[in-house]
């Protein structure tokens, strides 16, 4: 394949080139809203953004290709969302594309100077669309934006609302969801949210005076935020938080069994924090903030 054409929407993850990519995001831009400068402005500065995604371990290419493989699993152990996914009209021929395509974009967002974390959700549905608008069909367009669009959502207690109605009208949705959030073990994921944090040198490690009506206040300001904050997000997801019952059994085995799951996740942070340098008095601190968090929102004790 000409390295000068854009990657093709049923492209494999592993045979895709640095310079594809970078043209079919240029497409993606140029369908974007916006004035020509704006959209200009965007374009010189998409090499960089591509180079840094490419090159990324913790929300790039690598945690890409992760999510896709997770995504096919998922997949493959889910034959009644499969059959769902038919009845809501998905070409089977467009699954793989679909689900490559938001493993690669979903977090794309991240890497521009103009999206926060808290829009990178948005800013990547709308590029997805846009790089693939006039090629492939409006609903295919569509799904792929619903996929990215709420891939992101937590729990209720923590984004404010109840469960988007996108993992219910589209199936594929969930299923990328759930790749998403246990592409690897639940001890890898807390290794791989610490990384998140050192690279982007974010906060310190645990504050130990922060104040618990901040500190579980999710609406709030996240410049006050430290890694623990971040690390409490992985444990408010439950089985009860999505829409199927067969994701539901995969999330619940995923965080019970998979290599020690979430308890020994929690272990991980206690370790991450001896390794910070805390005291024996911040650790236990940190342990009873940990506590009274699973005890407020009625979570499983992973510390117990």
């Amino acid at each position: 394949m000409n390295k000068a054409q854009p990657a093709p929407f049923h492209a494999s993850i592993e045979e895709l080139t640095e310079h594809e990519l970078l043209y079919r995001l240029l497409i993606g831009l140029e369908n974007m809203p916006g004035t020509r400068e704006e959209i200009d402005q965007e374009i010189a500065k998409l090499p960089q953004e591509v180079f840094d995604f490419w090159r990324n371990e913790d929300h790039g290419l690598a945690h890409s290709k992760q999510v896709l493989e997770r995504a096919l699993v998922i997949l493959r152990a889910c034959p009644n969302m499969l059959r769902a996914c038919y009845l809501k009209g998905v070409d089977p021929i467009d699954i793989g594309g679909l689900l490559t395509w938001a493993s690669i974009l979903h977090d794309f967002a991240r890497f521009t100077s103009n999206s926060s974390l808290a829009e990178h959700q948005l800013a990547g549905a709308n590029l997805a669309r846009g790089c693939f608008r006039g090629e492939m069909s409006e609903s295919v367009c569509d799904a792929l934006y619903g996929m990215i669009r709420h891939h992101d959502y937590i729990c209720e207690f923590v984004d404010g609302k109840q469960l988007p109605s996108v993992f219910i009208e589209n199936p594929l949705a969930e299923i990328f969801r759930l790749a998403d959030k246990t592409s690897l073990p639940p001890v890898e994921e807390i290794l791989r949210y610490y990384a998140t944090g050192k690279r982007l040198n974010a906060s310190t490690f645990f504050d130990a005076d922060l104040p618990l009506e901040t500190r579980f206040d999710f609406e709030s300001d996240k410049s006050a935020w430290d890694f623990v904050n971040y690390f409490l997000l992985f444990f408010a997801i439950q089985p009860s938080d999505w829409f199927f019952g067969e994701t539901r059994a995969l999330y619940r085995q995923w965080q019970e069994k998979t290599a020690g799951g979430k308890s020994r996740a929690a272990a991980k942070i206690i370790q991450l924090a001896a390794d910070e340098g805390l005291d024996i008095a911040q650790i236990v601190k940190l342990t009873d903030v940990m506590d009274k968090f699973f005890w407020k929102y009625g979570l499983p004790n992973y510390v117990g």
